[in-house]
């Protein structure tokens, strides 16, 4: 669907037919900052300074205190949503607002006051300084709204303390507050805020996560680049003025002879555009850099007086300090800018002050403001300098100063009501504070739930109620079992509207990847079996077709949903039926190109799609690095935070409100996102876009989900959530990896019961190899796909940072990428499970062995990798990558093997090789000297028992079985040779042809499909005419079926392969069959 077919889309004809009646609804219910904030921030491309629909002044009575006569705004309405709400707010606030500030000052940490006001980061010293001189002080912390933590990075800052130490300082600080106050644990820090400047403030919170997730931070120069929560944190306006002139203003407009005026760093997309194309114009002063002070004091601020407009397009900050900058000098704003979070949105028109334009205007930008009229351009400059006060910081503070305008927003919030934090302190224990004591929790709704038809008469407050048993059921289940956790507690809103809405198995819902379906099933009817989840012969713990009807589609890998959703949507018109479809993919999956080129086919066929973007923020997985949280990858995570920065920052809170009607939800989520922000990623792909919404508000998501059911034909609709993973789970909400996947674990602390072993994973032991290798050659780089955690690369991360590279969900593109490293002389490891490598296989056919490239190909969970099932079973690679010509193919026996195996690869720079290894860990051989492997030669196995008449080649870690049963059989007076092939490809023909001369047997087993190492040597063996002769041959593979998920040794099992089954094989070959029933 193209973006002119979306203007004319029919929920687009709804939601206009009642934007006038929403609009008086928004007035008076006094709920008009929320869609009135993002009108301002989504405006057309076209300026309209007088649209008569944007605001409806009201009139108030004059009141005899000096008070309430400086509240009159009708003088003013031009530059506010609504001044009847911002003139009650401002009443309230200054009436009954109170902060309480922790009076326990750290030195390293307490700003104190007074403080010399200056620096390009002094909009913190200001509001350290104004909070104490103001009225809202209060040394009773029961009557306080708001608690204030005096904690100063800048102050860390300026001495020279490092990022790593001020986190560790912060965190220590706060837990001496939490100990010895009882206020933070009442709201877990939801009613607590703090003031820092710039990202190095905000990076500073990570070590506490609670800080991070609940507390209110108020930063000046935020980025995107590090965690800020649009909808909780604050973006205040940045004093950027260190050389000021004396006063800010700028009445005049007769001097302004310049048309437009931009000078900064070229540090974004939009702002290489600027200055490419009007840096030589002679109407528009466009400089490449910033101006130097050296050329002469005041220049830039004297640029401010000169020109009609500043152009402030988007950097990588929430919002510039060259905003503020305008708005002091007098000199209108231009907005360029997709994302910008503007100060004050919820409450300030910026239409009315500013000129708002998409980044796409770029290229028309001179001829959009010269169409600006003088009459409209003095209308603006009026509004802006009616504005100004908002923007300035006082000592002391000044009413409607900048100060004064962040608490109006902060009271509003926290004075909701009677006794707002009594309300906000019950529902967090009633929805998300369970008391997880590890007794199974009582559920008397969940317990009526065993189809999601019994869910379609519940109230709202049934569902929410509903939620929370299911949330407790989840973690009680899978604290006995184990499984994927956290993902499926944050879509259980989701899960409970999906099915309240959508009429299941008819209506066909997808779940991409599947670690998030286990509330799906609950729901569903399998509720009873949850206790045998990824166990033998029990659930599975993805979708899977042949378990419930309710399943769609099976799933284990990511970003098929949407192609998969299509296909059906499709069938569905050809046949003629009328259900529902409905694809939901997370943000982590989206970074996949299958979900694009979905994407792309969904908006060209214009089939009815409904598609959920599940963006909880979390692309890697697990989803942490050695250091803390993982940073999700690429652009599509930075476009996704920049969507929903710019949705006013009290959206979330507004939505809640009883009085909102269903009508009035869906129309002001979809104007969120159809201009400016939501147009360049989904809209130009022809899907509608909706949100975002709190994805943990089920009575948004029925509202939301029932209107979108109801509509005749929509077409492709792309609904974005946020939700957060592990929520409602303390354990899982705090720890880095959110509990991702988990063995069993304590419910009430969320500690892990995990198995202690004498000896290290395979995959700590690869890192571990591929690290020495590092330290030696400087030129070895490290590639995975989203899996850090999982390939050990992690560990890599933490020694190399600059040389290790997770490319997201996006295996295609990892292998390429090596290909191209390789090009030019580095020496990469892409480290990719081997089920996952599948999706790149044609780029290491194409882009690396047919170019012979030295791309090293390490492959984790090969062979039978357990709970996962079929999969995640990394059963194919010896077979797909055995049969290119230029590929070598090795496999190790035990962990010592493979860090030979890993030394044995860096040291080929003349082709591509790989090496294959199992999940689980090592057997505990005798490692290395200080854990470096020495290269083995090429195409060289070796013999591990000396036998006669039988001999057993295993290749890869399945020889430990061969190991087993030759052991076994000499207690029987059979004595089987045993070898380690060591290579597929190229096979060590002297060792085949001395085991194929020397016995009478000769078995080759492989944890692996046909076609693999078995035929590879049954190929020589024919080539070369030795099966001409008595030699008995057998192959013992994975049988050609897919093996089911359950413990490793029931796999093994079930494959044929245990060190019973070779046994048996070869007392069969001996002619001694029966013996073969008596082995254990």
């Amino acid at each position: 669907m193209s973006a002119s077919k979306a203007a004319q889309h029919p929920m687009s004809s709804w939601l206009c037919s009642l934007q006038g009646s929403l609009l008086t609804l928004a007035i008076l219910t006094l709920i008009s900052f929320t869609y009135l904030s993002l009108k301002s921030l989504h405006s057309p491309s076209s300026f309209s300074p007088h649209d008569n629909n944007s605001s409806i002044p009201i009139s108030f009575h004059k009141h005899d205190s000096e008070s309430d006569r400086d509240l009159d705004l009708d003088r003013t309405s031009d530059i506010y949503h609504s001044p009847s709400v911002f003139r009650l707010n401002y009443m309230e606030m200054e009436s009954n607002f109170k902060i309480f500030i922790y009076p326990d000052g750290d030195p390293k940490t307490f700003y104190q006051t007074p403080r010399k006001l200056t620096g390009k980061y002094s909009s913190e010293g200001y509001f350290f300084q104004n909070i104490r001189e103001s009225r809202f002080l209060t040394n009773d912390p029961d009557q306080a709204h708001l608690f204030f933590i005096p904690i100063s990075c800048h102050k860390m800052r300026g001495k020279g303390t490092s990022y790593e130490n001020m986190t560790i300082i912060v965190k220590d600080y706060l837990d001496g507050l939490i100990m010895k106050y009882p206020y933070w644990n009442r709201t877990l820090g939801a009613d607590h805020f703090f003031v820092t400047c710039h990202d190095v403030g905000v990076r500073a919170t990570e070590g506490h996560p609670f800080l991070v997730k609940n507390a209110i931070r108020v930063v000046c120069s935020p980025s995107y680049d590090v965690p800020f929560i649009p909808h909780k944190d604050v973006a205040l306006p940045q004093v950027l003025q260190p050389f000021a002139l004396p006063r800010g203003g700028g009445d005049d407009i007769e001097n302004r002879t310049v048309l437009g005026f931009w000078a900064g760093h070229r540090n974004s997309k939009i702002r290489v555009i600027l200055a490419r194309v009007w840096e030589n114009d002679t109407e528009l002063d466009i400089s490449n850099n910033r101006i130097s002070r050296a050329i002469g004091p005041l220049v830039y601020q004297k640029r401010f007086y000169t020109t009609k407009f500043c152009i402030c397009p988007g950097g990588s900050q929430v919002n510039s300090a060259r905003i503020t900058d305008s708005i002091h000098y007098g000199c209108v704003p231009v907005i360029l800018s997709n994302y910008y979070d503007l100060p004050f949105n919820d409450i300030l028109d910026w239409r009315k002050f500013a000129v708002i334009l998409n980044e796409k205007d770029v290229y028309q930008l001179k001829q959009i403001l010269k169409k600006i009229t003088d009459e409209e351009f003095v209308s603006l400059h009026k509004n802006l300098v009616k504005v100004q006060k908002h923007f300035q910081w006082n000592s002391p503070p000044i009413r409607f100063d900048a100060f004064h305008m962040f608490f109006v927003r902060a009271s509003a919030e926290n004075s909701d009501g009677d006794d707002k934090r009594k309300v906000m302190m019950m529902t967090e224990k009633k929805g998300w504070k369970i008391d997880f004591s590890g007794e199974k929790p009582a559920t008397p709704l969940l317990d009526t739930i065993n189809h999601p038809l019994h869910m379609k008469n519940l109230s709202t407050q049934d569902l929410e109620e509903l939620a929370t048993e299911l949330r407790a059921d989840i973690v009680h289940s899978v604290s006995k079992t184990g499984g994927h956790l956290s993902s499926s507690l944050g879509v259980v809103e989701l899960a409970i509207a999906l099915h309240h809405v959508f009429d299941t198995p008819e209506d066909k819902i997808i779940w991409d990847v599947g670690h998030q379906a286990y509330p799906h099933k609950i729901l569903t009817g399998r509720r009873s079996r949850m206790h045998t989840i990824r166990k033998t012969s029990g659930l599975a713990g993805f979708p899977k077709r042949d378990e419930s009807v309710h399943d769609a589609f099976g799933a284990g890998h990511s970003s098929t949903s949407i192609s998969a959703g299509l296909g059906m949507a499709v069938a569905r018109d050809l046949l003629g039926k009328n259900n529902n479809v409905i694809s939901v993919i997370g943000d982590g999956a989206m970074t996949a190109g299958q979900a694009y080129e979905a994407m792309n086919n969904a908006g060209f066929l214009d089939s009815n799609l409904i598609v959920v973007l599940n963006d909880n923020k979390q692309v890697s997985l697990p989803t942490a690095t050695l250091d803390g949280p993982a940073t999700p990858v690429g652009a599509l995570s930075s476009a996704l935070t920049k969507l929903q920065s710019s949705t006013s920052s009290e959206n979330f809170v507004k939505q809640r409100k009883q009085t909102h009607e269903v009508a009035a939800k869906v129309d002001e989520y979809a104007r969120g996102m159809i201009s400016a922000s939501g147009s360049t990623l989904f809209e130009e792909l022809g899907l509608y876009y909706i949100g975002p919404v709190d994805g943990h508000n089920v009575e948004d998501l029925v509202a939301i989900f029932e209107k979108v059911k109801e509509m005749p034909a929509p077409g492709p609709v792309l609904i974005h959530i946020v939700t957060e993973k592990g929520k409602g789970y303390p354990p899982a909400e705090a720890a880095a990896d959110k509990m991702h996947g988990v063995v069993k674990f304590d419910p009430e602390t969320g500690k892990q019961f995990k198995t202690k072993s004498p000896t290290l994973s395979y995959t700590q032991y690869f890192a571990e190899s591929l690290i020495k290798e590092a330290e030696i050659d400087s030129k070895i780089v490290a590639i995975h796909a989203a899996m850090g955690g999982g390939t050990g690369l992690n560990y890599f991360h933490k020694r190399f940072p600059e040389r290790c590279f997770d490319v997201g969900i996006a295996e295609q593109h990892a292998v390429t990428f090596a290909a191209g490293l390789a090009t030019e002389g580095l020496k990469p490891f892409c480290a990719i499970y081997s089920s996952f490598l599948q999706r790149g296989y044609d780029q290491v056919i194409h882009d690396v062995d047919l170019q012979k490239l030295p791309v090293r190909f390490a492959m984790d969970r090969a062979g039978l990798v357990g709970a996962d099932g079929p999969t995640h079973c990394g059963a194919f690679d010896i077979t797909f990558m055995s049969c290119l010509p230029n590929m070598i193919v090795m496999a190790p026996s035990d962990e010592a093997e493979l860090m030979h195996m890993v030394a044995t690869a860096a040291a080929i720079d003349d082709r591509p090789s790989c090496f294959r290894f199992p999940r689980g860990n090592g057997i505990g051989v005798l490692l290395p000297p200080d854990n470096k492997g020495t290269p083995v030669e090429i195409g060289k196995g070796r013999i591990l028992m000396e036998g006669n008449r039988v001999a057993i080649l295993g290749y890869g870690s399945i020889v430990q079985q061969c190991v087993q049963a030759a052991t076994t059989l000499r207690s029987r007076d059979i004595y089987v040779t045993v070898a380690d092939a060591r290579f597929c490809k190229p096979l060590d023909i002297d060792l085949i042809k001395q085991l194929a001369n020397e016995h009478e047997v000769l078995i080759t087993v492989e944890e692996g499909s046909i076609g693999g190492f078995g035929s590879h040597v049954s190929h020589f063996l024919s080539l070369s005419g030795i099966l001409d002769g008595p030699l008995k041959l057998r192959s013992m593979v994975l049988p050609d079926r897919y093996i089911d998920h359950g413990s490793v040794e029931d796999q093994i099992e079930e494959a044929g392969l245990s060190s019973r089954h070779i046994s048996a094989t070869v007392l069969s070959l001996l002619g001694r069959p029966k013996e073969a029933l008596h082995l254990k």
